[in-house]
């Protein structure tokens, strides 16, 4: 009998022993699975950093050098002053596409869905860049129908295709860029920027395809501009991805589902665009008279730059939210210019209260809190647009006439 009850307790061991191992084992396999993980991970993660860290010190260099050439210099050097010029303006764009990134990857980005023409879009880009080309680079645009109405947003989509387009000119020094869309045969929509630039050689392409396949913004390994395009498609249910040649050329396209199509008859959708800048910058008034413009802005320096760029204009200063919305109420203005920190009272609850007692007033949002939270905020209040600083002539001229 002990026997017996030996044989049965060794049988019970020799199972648990078995099972235990087996447990072991899956628990070895996880936490390599995780290792292994955590290792790619941060591998990305670096090989990210590195390249924001270039993005940035590329044109960081540029503007440290040539600054300090010209101040030791006793001629001016326009060629000097543009290099500088340019570089600040590629600076500016990294950091703003660092922070829309870090607003997507952290889930603070709530897009607005709206109806759109992608032919105003894309004549829209045309208008943008048809002036901006080299000399020896043809720029093309076209779609293959004169209206094709989608849900989306047409801030997101132009920003995707200004990411394309900046992209196509990095690489190409002759020859032409075309832009435009066309349908599938799945009658998907697919916006389009080509180049006959240099192209991609096979193992550059294998690293980007990695950026394109990632399941997630986290997941990003490849440069700042082009997984901000991945990330943002993702938020707006597309994809995007690329053909190249080395030494050919190389096309970029944002893949838009058929679902997404507004079919004639449907309700369009409401638009957060307002019509009183429109009255104030259309053509016939670009040549008009002075306006008289109200700058809230508390920092002299940047107040200094406003007026400068604003040169030609009738421009009174508010030091804080609490003397704008007074002066507001006191005076006719044509138009606001609304920084959104300030001491005493903020710039949002300064238009929300402005809004109380005027409705047609155009205020533009000036500020240099770039996220989308900032924005919805402030167009809540009831601003018309939102501006980010540094601020420039471009971000200004397409609201306010300015005299060169």
């Amino acid at each position: 009998m002990t026997e017996i009850i030996l044989g049965i307790l060794l049988f019970i061991a020799v199972i648990c022993i078995i099972v235990i191992r087996k447990k072991l084992s899956e628990i070895n396999n996880s936490l390599e699975e995780a290792n292994l993980k955590l290792s790619t991970d941060a591998k990305a993660r670096t090989k990210f950093l590195a390249n924001v860290n270039y993005e940035i010190r590329t044109p960081l260099n540029a503007i440290v050098g040539f600054s300090s050439i010209i101040a030791n210099s006793k001629n001016d050097d326009n060629d000097y002053s543009e290099i500088i010029k340019a570089s600040n303006e590629q600076l500016i764009n990294t950091i703003n596409n660092i922070i829309d990134l870090s607003d997507i990857e952290s889930g603070f980005t709530k897009i607005t869905l709206e109806e759109i023409n992608l032919h105003d879009v894309f004549m829209n880009i045309s208008e943008q860049y048809k002036g901006l080309m080299h000399s020896n680079i043809l720029f093309e645009c076209n779609g293959s129908c004169k209206a094709c109405n989608i849900r989306s947003n047409e801030k997101r989509i132009s920003q995707i295709l200004d990411i394309f387009i900046n992209n196509a000119v990095r690489f190409t020094n002759e020859g032409k860029i075309s832009v435009g869309y066309n349908s599938d045969e799945n009658d998907d929509i697919k916006l389009f920027v080509s180049d006959t630039g240099r192209g991609m050689s096979a193992e550059k392409q294998k690293e980007l395809q990695n950026i394109f396949n990632s399941l997630s913004p986290d997941e990003l390994v490849g440069g700042v501009e082009l997984s901000l395009a991945n990330a943002i498609a993702r938020k707006l249910g597309c994809s995007i991805g690329f053909t190249s040649n080395d030494g050919i050329g190389s096309t970029f396209w944002l893949k838009i589902p058929a679902s997404k199509k507004i079919q004639s008859g449907e309700k369009k959708a409401s638009t957060s665009s307002s019509d009183r800048l429109k009255i104030i910058n259309d053509d016939e008034n670009s040549n008009s008279s002075p306006l008289r413009l109200l700058v809230a802005e508390d920092i002299d320096s940047n107040y200094r730059l406003v007026e400068i760029l604003l040169k030609g204009h009738i421009v009174e200063r508010a030091e804080n939210g609490l003397i704008a919305l007074e002066k507001a109420r006191l005076n006719e203005y044509d138009m606001i210019l609304m920084d959104l920190r300030m001491p005493e009272m903020d710039g949002v609850e300064a238009t929300r209260q402005i809004r109380r007692f005027d409705q047609e007033i155009p205020i533009i949002a000036i500020t240099a809190n770039a996220f989308d939270t900032d924005r919805d905020m402030a167009m809540k209040a009831g601003c018309d647009v939102f501006l980010t600083k540094p601020l420039s002539r471009k971000q200004l001229r397409p609201y306010i006439p300015l005299f060169e």
